[in-house]
């Protein structure tokens, strides 16, 4: 077991609690305003449980790193996957090691424990009795082919007299003819002649009448040879063709359970896509850093002997559901959550701080320096010597926490990188400031934050990236008696915190940013945007930001006047279903051939599709695509010389329902920005928006 049973068995009861934790456990959203610290706690501690309850209620597909995963919530026996096995199932399928609670045993009664005694006899002696037939029926064989073998034989021996005395009834044959001619020329035979002929013809029908009783018996005996040999040799052909009908019944059988499996996969999966709530795609990172923090690695379990609490699944074979790791490390926080004085009633309705506290927030759109801006002031924190005597630099994913920390070493800042890179393109020379929590500028993701590896270091300062990514009660997870200056660095109008349908109504997405700023909060807006050409950033200025953000572009050097900065890309292509996913065939195409028209201008392209059933798709179409696909999702942060943002949906709005996504899909190119899509379908929506505005 890779785990520890402790580990494994909290981690499933949490997975149960959440999973069976139906019950309305409030009513009101999460409010602007709150009375005190206990009543904030509160409110975010059951939004927390609220979320890992929804997030563990609903089936998901089998995914490709189900290590931690809850299965069979629905069932007397739930288990977690706690580690993958070399062995192969049946159909050579995964076979992944599954952690159940060991239920305690009953004491069975005496009248049970008789029973049981005489089931087992009553086995042990079919069992006995289907061994003794098995060895009469070898014996028997044996005994047949013994005798068979030695009629055979007889047989042999009976053939040769058989020949012996044909020869001498053939003799005494031709001699009796000779006789008989002789006497019958003979006017007046003698007795010798007489007695002669008499002999002759006694013989020669003695010896013709004991070589046609030999040959009869041979005849008999060679027909009864022969068919016992052939009944055996039937019977064998027969057990033969048994066998071979069995076999094939057997494959037939298995083909179409093969079958069945496929075909309730795709209805699963089916309906998994149509529950679904495109809102929460993107994976979390807090599973790596939590198997980090545990102290495993996901390799693959190869020689341990499976436990008694544990057995070898086929996932297909069972319900998996999401990991509860993540909400139960984020509910266990937030029990521990206990803000400094001087900024508790900045908290709770959004008043100034005290003392020698602050709370700075930074409101910064699309290419106008956020990570700059951050970088600068965490510069001038250091500087302060012993007023941030710990800093603490968070973000809510791994990909936005390490773009943060690659920026810090390339400024000179001593610092060190807390967080998992597995599965991660990560790489450096100077590994030893990875996960050393020794110095005073940590790196860290929200959630590993809230993790057991930091909970004896007293954070002075916190400094939060894409914070309006953040729900608020991952935030108030971090508060610690310690902590009295953060700076929050994010847009409002970018992607929110993933949370189910019903917490977005609950207000459970909301950041602590967000809501802050719609207090009234001071917020400084960072009103120049560098990145992009001024027609790819004109809708979402127009759109989202109310035309507040002014233009300082620098056109690259490689820029074409023919080319268009921004254009829309038509195409009547139609969404395909795939699993869970989607893709677009046609789109996929006037992909490909857009990258390959503007390949020759720039090296800089990047492919952008929510879905990855289309990233997949153009992997498999146009194999130079494979290392510049990405998702909205991961590329938020990032830029590129030219983006080209494939849609893909036709029949419903999907991952596009949320502004937010499409502003930072459109806001991610430079120099060059291309959506492709099928305009026709684009009837509600932001999409809409984006087609009336363009007048399409």
């Amino acid at each position: 077991m890779e785990f520890s049973e402790f580990f494994l068995n909290k981690l499933l009861e949490g997975a149960v609690s959440f999973y069976r934790n139906n019950k309305d456990i409030y009513v009101n959203p999460i409010p602007e305003k709150f009375k005190n610290i206990d009543e904030s706690i509160e409110f975010f501690k059951n939004a927390l449980i609220k979320e890992a309850h929804n997030s563990l209620k609903n089936e998901i597909k089998v995914v490709d790193s189900p290590i931690l995963h809850a299965v069979n919530l629905d069932t007397e026996t739930p288990g977690i996957v706690a580690g993958e096995t070399k062995q192969k199932g049946t159909n050579q399928e995964k076979l992944f090691l599954v952690f159940k609670k060991e239920k305690p045993k009953k004491e069975k009664t005496q009248e049970q424990i008789e029973k049981d005694i005489v089931r087992a006899q009553e086995r042990e002696l079919k069992k006995q009795l289907q061994k003794e037939k098995k060895e009469l029926e070898k014996e028997a064989l044996k005994k047949e082919k013994d005798e068979i073998k030695e009629d055979k034989e007889i047989l042999k021996n009976m053939k040769k007299e058989t020949n012996e005395a044909m020869k001498i009834s053939k003799e005494y044959k031709t001699r009796a003819k000779e006789i008989n001619k002789k006497f019958k020329e003979t006017p007046s035979p003698d007795d010798n002649l007489k007695e002669q002929h008499k002999i002759i013809n006694d013989n020669s029908d003695k010896y013709t009448k004991l070589y046609e009783n030999i040959l009869a018996e041979t005849l008999d005996k060679e027909e009864k040879t022969k068919n016992r040999d052939n009944k055996l040799k039937k019977e064998a052909s027969d057990k033969k063709q048994e066998r071979l009908e069995k076999k094939e019944a057997s494959q037939k059988k298995k083909e179409e359970k093969l079958e069945k499996q496929k075909k309730k996969v795709e209805e699963k999966e089916k309906k998994i896509c149509e529950d679904k709530d495109e809102n929460d795609m993107g994976a979390m990172d807090d599973l790596f850093d939590a198997l980090i923090e545990a102290g495993k690695n996901l390799e693959n379990n190869t020689e341990g002997e499976v436990s008694a609490n544990e057995s070898l699944v086929n996932l297909n074979n069972v319900k998996l559901y999401e990991s509860p790791l993540p909400f139960q490390r984020h509910i266990d926080a937030i029990k521990l959550c206990e803000p400094n004085n001087l900024i508790k009633k900045a908290l709770l309705d959004g008043s100034k701080t005290t003392g020698d506290s602050y709370i700075k927030l930074i409101h910064g759109p699309p290419g106008t320096g956020k990570t700059y801006n951050l970088i600068k002031e965490l510069k001038e924190m250091i500087d302060a010597k012993n007023k941030h005597k710990k800093i603490l630099i968070c973000a809510p994913s791994n990909i936005a926490t390490i773009n943060l920390y690659e920026r810090a070493k390339k400024e000179g800042i001593d610092c060190s990188l807390v967080i998992s890179t597995k599965g991660k393109n990560f790489h450096r020379k100077d590994k030893d400031d990875i996960e050393d929590i020794n110095k005073k500028v940590i790196f860290s993701t929200v959630s590993m934050s809230t993790s057991s590896k930091f909970k004896d270091i007293e954070f002075t300062s916190i400094m939060m990236d894409e914070a309006s990514q953040c729900q608020e009660a991952w935030f108030w997870g971090l508060l610690r008696p310690s902590v009295k200056y953060i700076y929050m660095t994010g847009d409002p109008h970018q992607l929110p915190a993933l949370v189910s349908k019903e917490g977005n109504k609950l207000n459970h997405e909301r950041s602590f940013m967000d809501r802050m700023i719609s207090l009234g909060y001071k917020s400084i807006l960072l009103d120049t945007q560098r990145r992009m050409h001024p027609d790819i950033v004109e809708f979402s200025n127009f759109k989202y930001y109310d035309n507040k953000l002014d233009t300082e572009y620098t056109p690259s050097k490689k820029s074409d006047k023919s080319l268009k900065a921004f254009e829309i890309c038509n195409t009547d292509g139609e969404e395909q279903r795939v699993g869970t996913s989607y893709q677009n065939l046609e789109e996929a195409n006037m992909v490909i051939n857009l990258y390959n028209e503007l390949n020759d201008k720039f090296d800089d392209i990047v492919v952008i599709s929510p879905y990855n059933a289309q990233c997949n798709l153009l992997r498999s179409l146009e194999p130079k695509l494979k290392s510049c696909i990405h998702s909205v999702d991961s590329y938020q942060g990032k830029e590129s010389d030219v983006i080209i943002l494939t849609t893909v949906r036709t029949e419903n709005l999907g991952f596009w329902s949320d502004y937010r996504r499409l502003n930072v899909a459109m806001t991610r190119a430079k120099h060059i920005l291309r959506i492709v899509g099928n305009i026709e379908s684009w009837n509600e929506g932001p999409l809409n928006d984006l087609k009336n505005y363009y007048k399409l």
